[in-house]
């Protein structure tokens, strides 16, 4: 639907190019040319949802920053109403965002911390609807402790970055034990992250655990309490 010129534009080896055709693309969406052809029933609303994650994932792929950015407002949109009201369907909503998961832990990995806060927010936002499914990002954060090595020699800011996702989880989202379990998260992720090298690392585990605790209660106080050597590995 987005036509073949802004879709060649988009993959465009001119960085103007791409960049121009992905902001037109969210001028388009904002047009009366949409509400008039796309939002009258589902069928056009679900043609629209899926069309526009694809152009938000092309952007977010971008190697240039400022196009990750308009990206990123494209999957905004995707996810909101008056494209995203409900009627998309649970199944086809949780396809279209897992690819999502991926880019976004991944762009909170990197050094760029202008691009970290803001692909930190968007990512708790995507969560934040009651359709998505919270169990696809616990598995994207849990995914280094299957693949090696363990969290408490792994890169420092790949740890890092998973354990300042799962605060603002926690945080943001709270904890429903219905969704997913804490135990094997704190066993193999938070518990392992208290003996990294990097203090940072160490310290937003601490916090993780507080707020597990919080949340959980007397349950997280003995799993931390069974933890081995632990007051000598954090001071």
């Amino acid at each position: 639907m987005c036509g073949a010129k802004l879709w060649n534009a988009l993959h465009s080896d001119s960085w103007r190019h791409r960049e121009a055709a992905a902001q037109a693309y969210i001028d388009y969406l904002e047009s009366d040319k949409i509400r008039q052809k796309y939002l009258q029933d589902n069928k056009g609303k679900r043609t629209l949802f899926k069309a526009t994650m694809m152009i938000a994932k092309v952007s977010c792929l971008d190697k240039l920053l400022q196009i990750y950015f308009i990206g990123l407002k494209t999957l905004a949109k995707a996810l909101s109403p008056p494209i995203c009201d409900g009627s998309i369907p649970t199944k086809m909503l949780n396809r279209e965002v897992q690819p999502f998961i991926s880019i976004l832990v991944e762009k909170i990995e990197e050094l760029n911390y202008r691009a970290r806060d803001i692909s930190l927010n968007s990512l708790i936002g995507i969560f934040k609807g009651p359709q998505v499914d919270l169990r696809m990002l616990i598995e994207k954060l849990m995914d280094i402790t299957d693949k090696g090595p363990s969290p408490g020699k792994a890169p420092w800011r790949i740890v890092l970055g998973r354990l300042e996702i799962l605060q603002q989880v926690l945080k943001q989202l709270g904890y429903d034990p219905q969704k997913w379990d804490w135990i094997p998260v704190f066993d193999k992720l938070v518990a392992p992250s208290l003996f990294h090298a990097n203090p940072d690392v160490r310290l937003v585990a601490i916090e993780v655990i507080v707020l597990f605790y919080q949340l959980i209660g007397d349950p997280v106080r003995q799993a931390t309490m069974r933890v081995e050597n632990l007051r000598t590995n954090i001071f």
